[in-house]
């Protein structure tokens, strides 16, 4: 995704941060202590989107997950 957006050559007018973490699932180790040491005040930051778990796919159907969250 990171290397698609660079390529578009869009120069966007804020900062865009590509973030992976791992093992999120024992804890969201790596999310919560990037909010605690963020590269960006928090209050700076306008989006930030997580695509860990989002769905999968099922019998050619997508099957979305945790969508209150």
């Amino acid at each position: 995704m990171a290397e698609a957006f660079v390529a578009s050559g869009i120069r966007p007018k804020r900062s865009v941060l590509f973030i992976l973490f791992s093992a999120e699932e024992h804890g969201l180790y790596g999310s919560k202590w990037y909010c605690s040491h963020p590269l960006v005040p928090l209050d700076k930051t306008a989006a930030m989107l997580n695509f860990d778990m989002v769905g999968m796919l099922k019998d050619n159907r997508l099957i979305l997950q945790g969508l209150g969250s």
